[in-house]
């Protein structure tokens, strides 16, 4: 009746006397609900659009004719469960029976059905008049216009036999939190008849109660929504009608689009009811009703698994949670009804200083476990994060307690690290940024926190002394005590001299401790700072000297008055010749510490030298030697002024004292910068600017350089330079000849012209002209390993003569090693097209000895060469062999040991090798050997199986020949087995050493027959 919109009344008679009429009645509480933006109208397949959802509040009344109720019983009679009988309560006998109780109950597993209309009772009588009940309920209807594909529309038109409506109402029921209570207290009510509205066919549900809301199309099906909201709208059932169709093609796919609709108008209400309870928290919120609403408006759209079919509330639950593009999905928290992306999870780290942030009550967990368990991954409640730490910090100033809590909870969980990550670092200054505390009755900001005192600094400074305002107060970090881990979690350090020096340059002090008007105050400073000042790192003495060097703070005295002074204003003592200058105070000049430290600090012992840097750099009549005998007795000038580009040079710039050379003739003709001088000797101020920077003589990268120009002069005067005396030992250990191996800077001969070669292109003897190189004469010569290393693969047989009569002045036995591996020995070209012969490593040929027509297989196997007497003891030298030895035998026939035997071309010449490899084959090294019994080298013979077949002769693995120790046996089985050659060389000294013998695979037996067999 409640969705049979054109259905106002219903009666009920017996026999013409009327039983009980039900009314219903509609209103709508406004014109529609405005749909907001963020809601998806269309459903997935676009075939449905929400255009309008309208809010209707329905009232039901039910009253019963006198005599037509009897009292309930006082003791609660269990319910028929929906799934153990008849769905249609129609068909129960005692519908319309006026039989007893007692006739008509039926029994159905063990229980007993509560009877619609029992038998008449004692109590019946009593009662006179009519009996009314009703129920009020709101009613959420969406205007849906359908668009479907052709597909569709031609499918359902073939399976309804008719067409698809344009638009149609769909329909939801939801009752309030007031109306579920008072059905509910009504149907509990163990005295009275119950409620009517309750019960397997009721209107109103029951949270996660027996009978649940169900789906309508126009009747009831027995198919339930999941939720606690009835729906209604044209949904498609199946053929017996007891559920709608979900498997069948078009009609299964218009039934999923009409359960979006459901899920649609679900989250409407849901929105709906969640935010009149927010904007209501304020004033019920103290009560705890704002709180009871939120969480049976929770309950009501939890999804719960749906009968018969349970994909009808994964549908719904699906088209709930997706119908909107928000992130703002609202939930119960600690502090009302917020969106879940603002909620959090309970952690006891976050509790003492956590305030602002939602989450969710410890005591409603359980209670909303089943929705908040569900959520889809965007609507998720999350754990704490560091934003809304930071969001925390930003929102209030914390208490000295909750801050202390929020440093605690930062330094347990990052302040083990010895080096934050840069993503950790970026988090830790966002939380600095945000956070501040009320410490003392005034705001501390973390943001300008750097430093915390600790170490010597806070045994050197008065207890009353002012600190920088970025220092942290005590009482914000208690219980980190550790300053290692202060450093690692938040990056502060300890607050260095420098830092609070520079507090006191540019803090607005009282006069007291002021170190601009105090003298007392500016001397403990001074004090302090000279306690402190040999312990400083060099940079930190700098840093102290560059905050200082424009505050007046140093006590002098002048004319017998007391100032204030910068330190480039003021002088020591012996500084004043003339008696006018401010000089420090002489109290404060008792400790030596204290004068290191002011000297350092800018004060100065004569007051003329930028006086005389001034005229230096405006004129050029001065002598280099005038200005050394200056820096001499004024020392404390010395490094600012050969930094300067003071020094006039023949070229007529000014340069550095690190850029000039000393004013020779050597230096005059290579072209150099000279100093400025009149003359130069070796006294004491020409060794003065030669320690601080004056350059005597050019490096070797210079001289080679100035020899590598156009400037031909300049070029043989760099040469004969770098030849001379002042470079022998220099050039020993300085000179790299890969650094200069482009450039042409040695002067030599090449193709009978002069010319200047590279010095790996030129050699002092005329016998590597045969190679291309330049000619060097012999009093430059200076040969060495890497001069020939990349040519002495080009040489030819000439080459070989040469390298011999100078092999024992140029080679080591080490180089010899190295000059094995390198290929350099031609040999016959391998392929007849080839322009150039191949080249092998000494260790990969031999020395050719007198021919042997009879046996030409070693010639086929190796490299042979011939390169004269001189050459071949050269290359003897270098590794070349007079003949083959064992090893290389074996190294060649392991390589492919079937072209080994194939080049030998009969097995008496292939058993003549292995002899020679039985002779040596102990004295191998390991892997060879292991190779040995891994390779198909063994000669094995197989006897023909008649007298016209041939032996046969076959390569095989040790394992695959045995030696003939039993010759009964190899007799045998000679003709299925492979043989080792039967000499005492290769059996017993080679093959055994490998394999085995046949008698180890035979085994003889002798069976006598009985006296009557024979």
């Amino acid at each position: 009746m409640t969705f049979l919109v054109n259905i106002k009344h219903v009666t009920i008679s017996l026999d013409g006397a009327v039983l009980s009429r039900a009314t219903k009645s509609r209103k709508k509480l406004n014109k529609s609900i405005p749909i907001p933006e963020h809601m998806v109208r269309t459903s997935r397949d676009r075939t449905m659009s929400i255009k309008s959802v309208e809010l209707i509040s329905q009232e039901v009344e039910v009253v019963f004719a006198e005599n037509s109720l009897v009292g309930a019983p006082k003791i609660p009679i269990a319910r028929v469960d929906p799934e153990e009988s008849e769905r249609n309560p129609t068909k129960l006998q005692a519908f319309f029976s006026t039989k007893t109780e007692g006739e008509v109950t039926p029994k159905l597993n063990g229980k007993v059905a509560a009877p619609k209309y029992p038998g008449a009772a004692s109590e019946a009588q009593s009662l006179k008049g009519s009996v009314s009940f009703s129920t009020k309920c709101f009613i959420y209807s969406a205007n849906v216009t359908v668009s479907a594909s052709s597909a569709l529309e031609k499918g359902l038109e073939s399976a309804m036999k008719k067409r698809l409506p344009k638009d149609f109402p769909f329909e939801m029921v939801f009752f309030d939190k007031e109306e579920h209570d008072k059905q509910t207290e009504i149907e509990d009510d163990d005295s009275g008849f119950g409620s009517v509205f309750c019960g397997a066919q009721g209107l109103c549900p029951r949270l996660q109660g027996e009978h649940a809301p169900r789906i309508f199309i126009g009747q009831s099906t027995t198919q339930t929504t999941g939720m606690a909201c009835h729906m209604s709208g044209r949904f498609i059932p199946t053929v017996e009608r007891g559920s709608i169709d979900l498997s069948n093609g078009h009609v299964a796919k218009w039934n999923k689009e009409l359960l979006y609709v459901g899920g649609f108008l679900a989250r409407m209400a849901y929105d709906l009811e969640m935010n009149k309870i927010h904007n209501a928290w304020s004033t019920l919120g103290k009560t705890g009703a704002a709180t009871e609403l939120a969480l049976y408006t929770m309950k009501s759209f939890t999804f719960n698994h749906s009968t018969p079919d349970p994909k009808v509330s994964t549908f719904i639950k699906d088209a709930f949670f997706g119908c909107s593009t928000t992130n703002d999905f609202l939930l119960l928290s600690d502090q009302g009804i917020r969106p879940t992306k603002d909620i959090r999870h309970y952690h006891v780290d976050f509790a003492p200083f956590m305030q602002t942030t939602p989450v969710l009550q410890g005591a409603l967990r359980a209670e909303i476990t089943s929705m908040v368990g569900v959520l889809p991954e965007k609507l998720r409640v999350r754990p704490y994060s560091f934003k809304d730490v930071v969001n925390e910090l930003k929102s209030r100033c914390l208490t000295e307690q909750e801050m202390a809590a929020c440093l605690r909870w930062w330094t347990n969980t990052f302040g083990n690290h010895d080096t934050l990550t840069e993503e950790l670092k970026k988090c830790r200054d966002e939380l600095l940024k945000a956070g501040k505390a009320d410490s003392g009755g005034k705001e501390i900001k973390l943001s300008v926190i750097k430093k915390f005192i600790e170490g010597r600094m806070l045994n050197a400074r008065n207890s009353d002394d002012p600190l920088p305002e970025d220092t942290i107060p005590p009482a914000l970090i208690q219980g980190l005590n550790n300053p290692n881990r202060i450093r690692d979690a938040f990056g502060w350090q300890e607050m260095p001299i420098t830092h609070w020096l520079r507090f006191l340059k540019d803090a607005k002090l009282d006069q007291a401790h002021d170190i601009r008007r105090s003298p007392n105050f500016a001397s403990h400073v001074l004090t302090v700072l000279s306690t402190l000042w040999h312990g400083l790192s060099v940079d930190s003495q700098s840093e102290v000297q560059e905050i200082l060097e424009d505050v007046a703070f140093i006590p002098t005295t002048s004319s017998g008055r007391y100032y204030m002074h910068r330190p480039n204003e003021t002088y020591f003592p012996e500084a004043d010749v003339f008696r006018d200058l401010p000089i420090v105070a002489q109290d404060i000049l008792q400790d030596p510490r204290m004068t290191i430290m002011l000297e350092h600090l800018g004060v100065q012992r004569r007051c003329d030298i930028q006086t005389f840097i001034l005229k230096a750099t405006h004129g050029d009549r001065w002598d280099a030697i005038d200005l050394a005998r200056y820096l001499m007795s004024s020392p404390e000038h010395i490094s600012h002024v050969m930094q300067l580009e003071l020094f006039p040079c023949s070229d007529g710039r000014r340069r550095p004292i690190h850029e000039v050379f000393a004013s020779t003739e050597t230096n005059r003709q290579l072209g150099l910068p000279i100093v400025n001088c009149e003359y130069w000797d070796a006294g004491y101020e020409a060794q003065f600017l030669v320690r601080y920077g004056l350059r005597e003589h050019p490096t070797i990268e210079e001289l080679i350089a100035i020899a590598s120009r156009s400037n031909h002069q300049a070029r043989l005067a760099a040469f004969s330079y770098l030849c001379g005396p002042q470079y022998e030992t220099r050039l020993e250990k300085e000179f790299d000849p890969l650094k200069f191996a482009t450039r042409p800077f040695i002067p030599g001969i090449r193709n009978n012209e002069q010319c200047f070669i590279s010095h790996e292109e030129v050699f002092s003897d005329s016998s590597w002209t045969l190679f291309g190189f330049g000619k060097l004469p012999d009093r430059l010569d200076k040969k060495c390993w890497n001069r020939i290393r990349r040519r002495i693969q080009r040489q030819q047989r000439g080459g070989f003569n040469f390298l011999l009569r100078k092999e024992a002045s140029i080679f080591s036995a080490g180089e010899f090693d190295r000059i094995a591996d390198l290929k350099i020995v031609p040999v016959p070209k391998s392929a007849p097209e080839q322009q150039e012969p191949d080249r092998v490593t000494p260790r990969e040929c031999f020395l050719k000895s007198e021919p042997d027509p009879a046996d030409p297989f070693y010639q086929r196997l190796f490299k042979f060469v011939d390169f004269g007497q001189n050459a071949n003891a050269f290359l003897k030298a270098c590794g070349v062999k007079e003949r083959p030895e064992c090893i290389d035998i074996l190294k060649v026939l392991l390589k492919d040991p079937q072209e080994f035997y194939k080049m030998a071309e009969s097995p008496e010449k292939y058993l003549s090798e292995l002899r020679m490899i039985a002779v040596g084959h102990k004295s191998l090294p390991k892997t060879l050997i292991e190779k040995m019994r891994k390779a198909a080298i063994f000669l094995g013979c197989q006897r023909g199986k008649g007298p016209e077949e041939r032996d046969v002769y076959k390569l095989c693995k040790v394992e695959e020949v045995l030696v003939a120790d039993d010759m009964e046996s190899c007799r045998t089985f000679g003709d299925c087995i492979f043989i080792a050659p039967q000499e005492e060389l290769l059996e017993s000294k080679f093959f055994l050493s490998f394999g085995n013998a046949i008698s180890t695979y035979c085994e003889q037996g002798f069976t006598p027959k009985c006296a009557s067999d024979r």
